[in-house]
């Protein structure tokens, strides 16, 4: 039966196969490139990078994808609105799901795995040794810029799309699967997966990722302004476990009020405008990819132009990965790092030559320096 001109089509009158294919092509798409775009751009600038990736992968390859299928992509997405209520229900389930679910999971996974694996897949790299404004774009690229993106990604199409082949329940558990494999980290994989189903959950129940935006953000904002009140601190590693049965009894409260709320207002869990499969004519491929496609190399034109020196000298400090020496790390070494901090900033400013700059940090990577000499060494 066809509906009539203009009425929107429910999720479930939508033929599944077209709807499971989108998703597939839309993941696969999106893990493309993300390893090969998205990398590349935040090895040239993390700040940069982060918001890159986000928006110009994240986000437009499911909104392209979407266009060219012929769905609306903000309604069929779930991302109509915004849905106020249903964000700050988010915002509170997501703030409370953070101190009784992920961080003990993060924090039982970081006792499990090998101690190298922490300093290898150590995500608080993408704070350091950055300015404030460098330092707000990394902020607001992971606080704003991820939950709204990334969400629209997993939840907004992948989601549904499994639901036409799939029964809900499982769906969720896959999207969350896929989700956490994509942020290439096992050490927060279990919390990753976790964080997954509770934003899956929401948007099974709600019809509306809003919700999920606004978990994730809360987890997001509330795990970097801990990491950020706490880097300089010393590590008291008596207290963890006090501080962890802490942190899960508020979780749990916070959890237990979130759901005396839902019973109390249920429509905090019903989105006024759910996820719809509102048909539209498709565009052609050239006017649904052009506009993006232009403006993702002309942001990185942008940012090659106004600071290349910034550019190179990241790429530099790729190449030669130089650690934060620990808290409990000797004088010396804390001065030998700040010393070549000053280094870096200096030959930010012009006042040192890249070359420079890049053989001081050759002489201090101990990896650089452990990789030239196995290359170097003569084969047996």
């Amino acid at each position: 039966m066809t509906p009539p001109s203009g009425a929107p089509l429910a999720v479930e009158q939508v033929p599944s196969v077209g709807r499971f294919q989108l998703a597939i092509v839309v993941s696969l798409l999106g893990l493309f490139g993300f390893l090969t775009v998205g990398l590349a751009v935040q090895f040239m600038s993390i700040p940069f990078g982060l918001w890159f990736t986000e928006v110009f992968i994240f986000f437009a390859v499911p909104f392209v994808a979407l266009r060219l299928s012929g769905r609306e992509p903000i309604v069929s997405a779930g991302l109509s609105g915004p849905w106020v209520a249903g964000l700050a229900f988010g915002v509170a389930l997501g703030t409370a799901n953070f101190f009784c679910g992920a961080m003990p999971l993060m924090y039982l996974s970081q006792k499990l795995v090998p101690h190298e694996w922490l300093e290898i897949f150590d995500s608080s790299v993408v704070f350091r040794d950055k300015g404030p404004l460098e330092l707000l774009a990394v902020v607001s690229g992971v606080c704003l810029a991820a939950p709204i993106c990334e969400e629209y990604f997993f939840r907004g199409v992948l989601q549904p799309g499994l639901m036409a082949r799939t029964n809900p329940a499982r769906a969720v558990v896959l999207t969350a699967l896929w989700f956490s494999f994509c942020h290439l980290d096992p050490i927060g994989f279990l919390a990753r997966w976790e964080l997954g189903i509770v934003f899956g959950l929401l948007a099974w129940r709600t019809g509306s990722i809003w919700p999920g935006i606004g978990a994730h953000l809360a987890n997001n904002l509330v795990s970097t302004v801990l990491f950020l009140a706490t880097r300089d601190q010393p590590d008291e590693a008596s207290n963890e476990l006090a501080q962890l049965a802490g942190a899960v009894g508020i979780g749990a409260l916070g959890l237990g009020l979130a759901f005396l709320a839902s019973r109390r207002w249920p429509a905090l869990l019903t989105a006024p405008r759910p996820m719809l499969d509102t048909l539209q004519p498709a565009p052609s491929p050239t006017r649904a990819i052009g506009p993006w496609l232009l403006a993702g190399i002309a942001s990185v034109a942008v940012l090659l132009a106004l600071d290349w020196r910034g550019v190179g000298i990241n790429m530099i400090d790729a190449l030669a990965p130089v650690r934060a020496p620990k808290k409990t790390a000797p004088p010396a070494d804390v001065e030998r790092y700040a010393a070549l901090r000053a280094k870096r900033a200096l030959a930010h400013d012009g006042q040192l030559p890249l070359r420079e700059y890049f053989q001081l940090r050759k002489d201090a990577s101990p990896m650089l320096r452990a990789r030239l000499k196995k290359s170097s060494a003569p084969a047996e």
